[in-house]
């Protein structure tokens, strides 16, 4: 009787002659599943699957978006992720350095028109020099807070930047001009009374006899 019935619906009409029977005991009554029925049970099990194609809607971008995701950002990847690190940790004892990039900030007056005999950025790849010039700014004398008269200030910096391939540091930003500040030691220092730092400076760069006046430009 039941064998044109697709398995859907076969499982509703015993559903339907369960519930028949709790409310009849006895009787043993199992209703006929008729067309009425098949449409019923049709309508329930699109509502069934929808109700799951909702909910795997729902929880798919939990599980499967964030594994996706994981691999995409793995195979992106070129090389390592180098960690940053403050520019005060270059003067912790034991910290190797193996590259140095020297960029020039230059906010003079334009008319002013200042030459230099090097680039603006200059890297340094020996890790000998490199850890010169981080020793020779880790020397150099903090700041006093007294009053003093400076230079006039050209407003020319240099952007010192040190890295170990892994662990890049912070810049530090050294002043050629007016006080010759140094900032992003944790406390501010000054080269005016370390002449010797332009120096050690100059040579990790490459320079022929740097001094400060390298360092400075000149009009044209």
């Amino acid at each position: 009787m039941n064998d044109d019935l697709t398995p859907e619906e076969r499982w509703l009409a015993d559903a339907l002659a369960e519930i028949s029977r709790r409310r009849s005991p006895g009787r043993g009554f199992t209703p006929r599943p008729t067309g009425r029925v098949r449409r019923v049970g049709s309508l329930v099990l699109v509502g069934v699957l929808s109700v799951a194609l909702v909910s795997a809607a729902i929880l798919l971008p939990r599980f499967v978006f964030p594994i996706a995701h994981g691999r995409a950002n793995v195979s992106q990847g070129s090389g390592p992720v180098a960690t940053m690190a403050p520019a005060s940790a270059l003067c912790d004892p034991g910290v190797e350095v193996t590259h140095l990039t020297v960029r020039r900030i230059n906010d003079s007056a334009p008319q002013n028109a200042i030459r230099f005999n090097f680039p603006a950025e200059v890297t340094v790849v020996s890790s000998t020099q490199a850890r010169m010039v981080a020793d020779a700014l880790c020397a150099l004398r903090r700041m006093p807070s007294v009053i003093f008269s400076c230079p006039v200030d050209m407003g020319i910096v240099y952007d010192l930047s040190f890295s170990t391939g892994t662990v890049d540091f912070g810049a530090v930003s050294v002043g050629a001009t007016g006080c010759e500040v140094v900032r992003g030691l944790v406390a501010i220092r000054w080269v005016i009374q370390s002449p010797v730092f332009w120096h050690t400076l100059g040579v990790a760069m490459g320079l022929t006899s740097p001094d400060l006046a390298t360092f400075q430009g000149s009009p044209p």
